[in-house]
């Protein structure tokens, strides 16, 4: 499927000449399946096209160890061993997507999965490579928007179409790359339109009780709404441009990728009514006069995220170093909540990310390699349900990989250091409280809380056979907490919560221990 571009010194009790090598990306060693003490596994090829779904969450909910957190079909967010939202990483090319899809599981992740040439998911804690949000593992979605290699014949494209009856759906997607000489290029694109689902019966959020029977025979000539799901269209497009100059010994690109959606979210209704007491019974009585009930309006939502990528890659950069890998990303992504036709919330955040890695030459049995990490977010949120305040934050980080071949023994270390800084530009009013004695508990301008979360890791491999191997591995793992975490306050109608932060909470720590027993035989393989 795909040969490792390392040289490991293998012991003979575990050739793989038997079996094809799938390369986890999502390490700085670049190790296959069978070299990794933490548990992991990858989709590509026919593997993943039988999986492929509009999102990423429904793509792998059949993985062992995975869920799906799903808001309707257009949403969809990775949920592994039970851990969702914020203490699970999603990449792109083994960078951040740096959209809003933790904050909230209305938010959808910003990537196609249509367009991904490989999926890895590493289960347990990853947070020495990919920091605070990766504490119950990663999903990377790796796509080469910028081109590693000139295709064989100096051009390669692939095409594909699909239509759905359950929801009228029309999809289309392609991709090219070509090259000549030093140069290789890469465009990409999709384009889907589906309307609301149809199901078998009624979808009702509140079903009629025996308090509501009155009402419910006085619009009994109504035909409740049946067969659709209300409000779950989804409509999105995309794509993506790379280039590369690709030398002998250096590589350096760009791409940019651009990702709109709109979508429905089923169930959520927007309820208008006046804050003045003197006014609320009014505009009730002419709701109900006119309707017969509270007037509601449909919440959907319209996402846009615009993506640079930047990478340099360096063989033998100089002296006593492999490679040298540096990365920047910067990310523009604006989340809309429509009420009705008129605009409720914005969410907006712009994200730098910067990443370099040294891999080192061997140290004797040790192959490793440690680098830098630099996130900074700027996220606002403006809106009658802007229930998360503007904010910045920061995030510094050093990491450390190392692996030893010891015969049929192989053993893996890790660590990672991280200063982060959140500071919440204005704390959100809390007038809504029945009591005023609580205004007076909050400051007024920013509010910074800083954390320095530690993690380390140690595993082992032991060959059993040629066929089989067993695993472990023993991390203790430190997440600090987000914005909204820290300094929610308010009503989020899209997921019909409310949402409360908390400003002392500390970092949560997370003590993960594994055992796996693996078997790759010519016809058989599989994993406990």
């Amino acid at each position: 499927q795909q040969a490792s571009d390392d040289d490991h010194n293998h012991s003979p009790h575990h050739s793989h000449d038997e079996i094809e090598e799938v390369v986890v990306r999502a390490t700085p060693l670049r190790r296959s399946l069978d070299e990794l003490s933490q548990s992991a596994t990858v989709l590509r090829e026919e593997d993943l096209y039988r999986e492929l779904s509009n999102n990423i969450g429904e793509t792998l909910t059949r993985q062992a160890g995975m869920a799906n957190a799903s808001f309707g079909q257009n949403v969809g967010r990775p949920v592994i061993r039970g851990l969702p939202g914020q203490r699970v990483g999603v990449l792109s090319n083994n960078m951040s997507a740096s959209d809003a899809s933790a904050v909230s599981q209305d938010h959808a992740v910003a990537i196609e999965p249509f367009l991904a040439d490989q999926i890895e998911i590493l289960r347990g804690p990853s947070t020495l490579l990919y920091g605070s949000g990766a504490i119950g593992g990663v999903v990377n979605i790796v796509s080469h928007t910028i081109p590693e290699e000139v295709p064989e014949d100096g051009f390669d494209a692939r095409a594909m179409a699909q239509i759905d009856s359950a929801a009228d759906q029309k999809f289309a997607a392609g991709r090219i790359d070509f090259g000549t000489g030093n140069f290789a290029f890469h465009a990409d694109g999709f384009y889907r339109r589906t309307d609301d689902y149809e199901i078998p019966g009624a979808a009702e959020l509140y079903p009629e009780d025996e308090d509501d029977h009155d009402d419910h025979e006085e619009h009994e000539d109504e035909e409740a709404p049946s067969g659709i799901l209300e409000n779950s269209f989804l409509d999105n497009e995309g794509g993506s441009l790379g280039a590369s100059w690709i030398g002998d010994r250096w590589r350096a690109g760009l791409s940019w990728t651009d990702y709109n959606s709109d979508y429905g979210i089923p169930g959520a209704h927007h309820h208008h009514h006046e804050e003045e007491g003197e006014h609320e019974d009014e505009h009730e009585d002419e709701q109900e006069d006119e309707h017969g009930e509270e007037e509601e309006e449909l919440v959907t939502v319209g996402l846009e995220s615009q993506r640079w990528d930047a990478e340099v890659v360096g063989t033998n950069p100089f002296d006593g170093f492999e490679q040298l890998s540096f990365r920047f990303v910067n990310t523009d992504y604006t989340h809309t909540e429509f009420e009705g036709d008129e605009v409720g919330t914005v969410f907006d955040s712009d994200t730098d990310d910067v990443r370099l890695e040294l891999r080192h030459n061997p140290w004797s049995r040790w192959s490793g390699a440690f680098g830098l990490q630099y996130t900074d977010v700027d996220f606002d949120a403006v809106g009658e349900e802007a229930y998360v305040p503007a904010s910045n934050s920061e995030t510094g980080a050093l990491f450390w990989v190392e692996s030893a071949d010891f015969g049929d023994w192989q053993v893996d270390l890790g660590l990672r250091y991280e200063d982060v800084d959140v500071t919440a530009l204005e704390l959100l009013s809390h007038e809504h409280h029945e009591e005023e004695e609580h205004e007076d508990e909050h400051e007024e301008g920013p509010v910074n809380r800083g954390f320095t979360p530690f993690s380390v890791s140690v595993g082992a491999i032991w060959h059993i056979t040629g066929d089989g191997h067993l695993s472990c591995n023993l991390s203790r793992a430190a997440r600090a907490p987000t914005t909204s975490e820290l300094f929610a306050f308010g009503p989020h109608d899209a997921s019909q919560t409310f949402e409360v932060g908390d400003a002392s909470i500390k970092e949560e720590s997370n003590l993960h221990g594994e055992i796996a027993y693996r078997m790759h035989g010519e016809r058989l393989s599989g994993s406990v």
